[in-house]
């Protein structure tokens, strides 16, 4: 067993009870194996998740790639996309083979984010009242920050504020959320 790859010299020497000997020299050549490796961020539940392949080999090329994304799913291309369904942790495996069939595997596990909600419920009001707007968002995960946005220019990143308008028009109330792994509604 060789401790790495490389082109060895291998020789042996025969001797018979005679004392007589003869030798064979032969060279062998230990091919390498890939250093398989991927990277990939966490993603939002509805977004695809993008895989990057980064394995490495001293000499000669990966020629298969074979990715097993713990879904039941499966792709051979380099660097594939993956839409996971659900919501949740995934242990993702990527196997290489090299020119020479050599192979290893990488995997580990790949997280796709709960995405929030939101939501909200609002009354109409009579001119010089205030709106009231109740938030009414949902996060599984993470911590939720709002942008609130009027409609008339103004905005507020409180949870549940309060706004008066200035012209008795109709506006169109929108209220953006973001959750503290990037997930946004």
């Amino acid at each position: 067993l060789y401790g790495s790859d490389g082109t060895y010299t291998v020789q042996l020497v025969a001797i018979s009870n005679y004392s007589c000997t003869d030798t064979v020299i032969s060279d062998v050549v230990i091919f390498p194996l890939p250093k398989t490796l991927f990277y990939v961020d966490a993603v939002c539940d509805g977004l695809p998740s993008l895989f990057t392949d980064s394995t490495k080999i001293n000499s000669g090329t990966i020629t298969n790639f074979s990715w097993n994304f713990g879904d039941g799913t499966n792709s051979i291309e380099q660097n594939p996309e993956q839409q996971f369904l659900n919501a949740g942790t995934y242990f993702v495996e990527l196997t290489t083979t090299s020119d020479k069939s050599c192979t290893t595997s990488y995997g580990e596990n790949v997280k796709v984010y709960i995405a929030p909600i939101a939501s909200f419920t609002v009354d109409n009001v009579c001119f010089q009242q205030s709106i009231a707007p109740v938030n009414n968002s949902i996060s599984d995960e993470g911590q939720l920050t709002y942008e609130w946005v009027f409609g008339d220019g103004d905005t507020s990143t409180v949870t549940n504020p309060t706004h008066l308008y200035v012209n008795p028009l109709t506006y169109s109330l929108q209220l953006n959320i973001l959750s503290s792994f990037g997930c946004a509604d």
